[in-house]
């Protein structure tokens, strides 16, 4: 009998994403690329996202529908793995730099 060996599946790398209360916000942010920018309102185009860190802007934070939305990120974090997170956009930049620090560590 032969064994079948089986390769180990390569995920694609997981990224940040944004979301915003409203589409025009994501001009604000343009570290953030077009993929990447939900609007509250886009909760369908969420599903089967996997995300490093979903940020978000006051805006989505203030909008009607931010607390279901909230659940449904806070679940879909909870899916992409360890580490996975749910912040507020003011912690990009110390983010940024702490990820900079890290590669810079390794190595990279």
């Amino acid at each position: 009998m032969s064994k079948k060996t089986e390769e180990p599946v390569t995920l694609p790398p997981l990224t940040d994403i944004l979301v915003v209360g409203f589409l025009r916000e994501a001009q604000e942010y343009p570290a953030f690329g077009q993929r990447h920018v939900f609007s509250v309102l886009s909760q369908n185009a969420l599903y089967g996202r996997r995300f490093r860190r979903a940020y978000f802007t006051t805006e989505a934070a203030n909008h009607p529908r931010w607390p279901h939305f909230q659940s449904l990120l806070l679940a879909f974090a909870a899916r992409s793995g360890p580490g996975a997170e749910v912040k507020h956009i003011s912690y990009y930049d110390q983010d940024q730099a702490a990820d900079a620090a890290a590669y810079a560590g390794a190595g990279g």
